[in-house]
């Protein structure tokens, strides 16, 4: 809905739409992957959202491009039901330790949120380092073809990499050109990398690649939305309960006439925030 809309679309529909109908959240679905490129719209609205403190339930398959408000203070009062890039990070890591592979290289373009997937990894290898010892060989960010020369001459063998479908066909051709795609090596990507597109693989991808994997298909949305109404429905029940609040009713306008910023956001976001803890909806590929 809000991918070609701009900012003062935005703020309409919110203003005209949204907060006339005194929504207390809102529902947010979208299964298009554009890993970045398109998503200023979406975190546009969501800013808003947050602004006026209406909690947002989300299922982005690409959420890559929005901002988590990771280590802040702040809440973003967006719940998202999709896994992130931290669950991906989490997924490969647990491959390494299924196959017994310690030493490992981050690879990744410039790709949005290259550097929240580089910090997850970091951090999720740093939490497990009492039961399994990992080992981050290289950290190289792909900006030209040549930059892969580095990691030719490591001792990697084990490769995370995390950028676009289009980005991964370069690297994987400059990649069979320096020999590090052979039997001797593992690449194991994200879903930004395998796309929604099952039937159809890059002639330069090599065999052998492992890859994540997550539904976004129509089906998948509208199951999605029947497990987004069930956290809102539930939620609700929990924040009535725990506040001795009848009612949702945030009463808030554009025009003056109402708050513009929802006091009890928070407390509900609270209520529902435990719903969506994610699922095991990644495969490997």
């Amino acid at each position: 809905m809000f991918k070609t809309l701009s900012p003062t679309a935005i703020l309409n529909a919110l203003c005209n739409q949204f907060l006339p109908a005194n929504v207390a959240a809102i529902i947010y679905i979208n299964n298009k992957e554009h890993y970045g490129r398109n998503t200023a719209s979406s975190q546009y609205f969501l800013q808003l959202a947050r602004y006026l403190g209406i909690p947002v339930i989300a299922w982005n398959a690409d959420n890559s491009g929005l901002d988590q408000e990771q280590g802040t203070k702040q809440s973003s009062l967006r719940l998202e039901l999709a896994p992130s890039i931290h669950h991906q990070a989490a997924a490969m890591l647990s491959i390494l330790q299924r196959y017994n592979w310690h030493g490992f290289a981050i690879v990744t373009s410039q790709i949005a949120g290259y550097d929240e997937f580089t910090r997850a990894v970091r951090d999720t290898a740093l939490e497990l380092q009492e039961e399994f010892k990992f080992s981050i060989l290289n950290t190289i960010i792909v900006r030209e073809s040549k930059d892969l020369e580095e990691l030719a001459n490591s001792e990697a063998r084990i490769m995370l990499l995390y950028c676009t479908k289009d980005e991964a066909r370069e690297i994987m051709h400059k990649a069979h050109s320096l020999h590090i795609t052979g039997k001797n090596y593992v690449w194991i990507v994200t879903q930004s990398v395998i796309g929604s597109d099952l039937e159809t693989v890059a002639a330069d991808f090599p065999i052998g690649m492992l890859g994540l994997h997550f539904e976004t298909s129509s089906m998948e949305v509208m199951k999605q939305i029947g497990r987004a109404l069930e956290v809102f429905i539930r939620g609700a029940e929990l924040f009535f309960k725990a506040y001795n609040h009848s009612k949702l009713s945030p009463q808030l306008s554009c025009e003056g006439h109402g708050e513009v910023r929802w006091d009890h956001g928070e407390l509900f976001y609270r209520s529902v925030s435990p719903l969506g803890s994610w699922r095991a909806l990644i495969q490997v590929r």
